[in-house]
């Protein structure tokens, strides 16, 4: 650089900087280590189950029994355009015994009018029998289909995020067993079914049960089903993929492997009712309210059974598809939000990382959570930081430098290639070579754009502090765009 030597920085400086580069080797490392065993673990795991979890053996954990009812709660702020094929795929899932409740929360847009017109919904007063427990913002009506009985919408003034919209889906629950869905996704029709099905198998220590999330953007659609997996054409919403696929093919399925999974996704997780009202419902105001939820559930089973092992299922095969974001600044919201959410969780439940009385859920499941989800942007943020000064200072070594480079984006893309040929090998969402192909491509640019941004945004987030509050997302919808509908007038009290 011109500039280098004009200004003798001190030898700390020099110090320090190779200290970062030592600190970010090793991490890299570990990193990667522990890559390779979630990998193996999550692979052994889609083996042994490969094929028994089906909804045949549902039937057969039941023949005797009458299957466990599922009240599906579905929180929805401004999901107009997507309201109504999420609801008809929840439907017409093969599920028998469940029940809908759609929480139209504050609404500005036309989403209860689409399911009023859509599910020629009436409004009801007084409220159906069976609400009580939880406190959230008010109840303006409560709406019920003239045809399927299985529905229910429930119309509120917006309690300003997520968690006060479920909060009011279980207190109208009537079913033994809980689903939690996002308002913007299509279920796989079998779903359901899996993820009871390993639930029911999985004993009483089951707490929780949770699915694989990816991207519904560019897939082909008809009607509540996806008929065409795609690889997104937007760059933004590949590399989107590519993360999903790392963490729920790999990432979670191999943490249950140890049983030492701590999050269920907010937009598919399937809980007993009972014992989500009895720790009080999800937190109202917490930007990480699935991690929230789960890591609540995972201590009160722990603390209601002493000597137990607490653990939350992976169902990689139950599959919801949902819309990610498009554009930059809604990512950056999310990520934002999601980043200050684990760092809230992490704090507030400190005392289970590294506490052996917790099993696999203390040694494994927080510590990874803490050194490899929180620390990752602190110290990756700390080496472009370090490559900047060692190239400002003029002491980068060009081949050292490429070498370095280099070992880093290989041990991230062996991550992403093994999270490709999972899929593949098992799920085979994406059979298109091309598509595969687009994937690696993806995942070569992910390294250089994608994740330095992303990295920057975590960064930010940890420091962040103020309200929470429901990020807005512009949706496109799965198909033709609906037209806008006149809302209705809420029921009266």
């Amino acid at each position: 650089m011109p500039w280098a030597g004009w200004v003798q920085p001190p030898t700390w400086v020099y110090e320090a900087i190779s200290t970062w580069f030592v600190i970010g080797a090793v991490y890299t490392i570990a990193l990667q280590l522990t890559m390779a065993a979630l990998a193996v673990g999550a692979n052994l795991h889609l083996r042994d189950h490969r094929g028994t979890l089906r909804p045949g053996q549902l039937h057969h954990l039941t023949a005797t029994n009458r299957p466990p009812g599922v009240s599906i709660v579905v929180p929805a702020h401004n999901e107009g355009p997507v309201i109504v094929p999420t609801v008809r795929a929840l439907l017409a899932s093969d599920y028998r015994d469940l029940e809908i409740v759609v929480v139209d929360d504050g609404s500005t847009d036309d989403t209860l009018a689409h399911l009023v017109e859509a599910f020629h919904l009436a409004p009801v007063a007084p409220p159906p029998p069976g609400l009580a427990g939880l406190t959230t913002a008010t109840v303006r009506g409560h709406y019920l289909p003239l045809g399927d009985v299985r529905l229910r919408v429930i119309s509120k003034d917006a309690g300003g995020c997520k968690a006060d919209a479920v909060n009011a889906g279980i207190n109208a629950a009537t079913r033994p067993l809980l689903l939690v869905v996002d308002g913007d996704g299509l279920l796989d029709r079998r779903a359901i079914s899996l993820a009871v099905a390993a639930f029911t198998e999985g004993g009483r220590d089951v707490v929780a049960a949770g699915g694989t999330i990816l991207p519904i953007n560019d897939c082909a659609v008809e009607g509540t089903t996806v008929t065409d997996a795609r690889v997104p054409r937007s760059f933004l919403a590949a590399c989107q993929l590519l993360e999903y696929l790392r963490a729920f093919v790999i990432g979670r399925t191999g943490l249950a492997r140890a049983g030492a999974v701590t999050l269920v996704s907010g937009a598919f997780g399937l809980f007993r009712t009972g014992t989500v009202r009895a720790v009080g419902g999800y937190t109202v105001g917490h930007l990480g309210e699935d991690l929230d939820i789960t890591l609540r559930l995972l201590r009160h089973h722990r603390l209601a059974h002493p000597g137990s092992s607490p653990r939350v299922v992976q169902v990689p095969e139950a599959i919801l598809w949902t819309e990610v974001p498009a554009t930059w600044a809604v990512l950056a919201r999310q990520r934002v939000r999601w980043h200050r959410g684990l760092v809230q969780a992490l704090q507030e439940h400190a005392d289970l990382v590294g506490r052996p009385r917790w099993g696999a859920i203390g040694m494994v499941g927080m510590p990874q959570l803490v050194l490899f989800e929180l620390f990752a942007p602190l110290i990756q943020g700390a080496g472009m930081l370090t490559m900047i000064l060692v190239v400002a200072l003029g002491v980068f070594d060009p081949v050292l430098g490429a070498a370095l480079v280099a070992a880093v984006m290989t041990a991230g893309l062996v991550a992403t290639v093994t999270a490709i040929w999972s899929e593949e090998r098992n799920l085979r969402q994406y059979l298109s070579t091309r598509d595969l192909l687009r994937l690696l491509v993806v995942a070569v640019a992910e390294q250089v754009v994608y994740l330095p941004v992303t990295v920057l945004w975590r960064l930010k987030a940890t420091f962040m502090r103020g309200p929470s509050v429901w990020g807005e997302m512009t949706r496109s919808g799965f198909g033709p765009a609906a037209a806008p509908v006149t809302a209705p007038a809420p029921a009266a009290p």
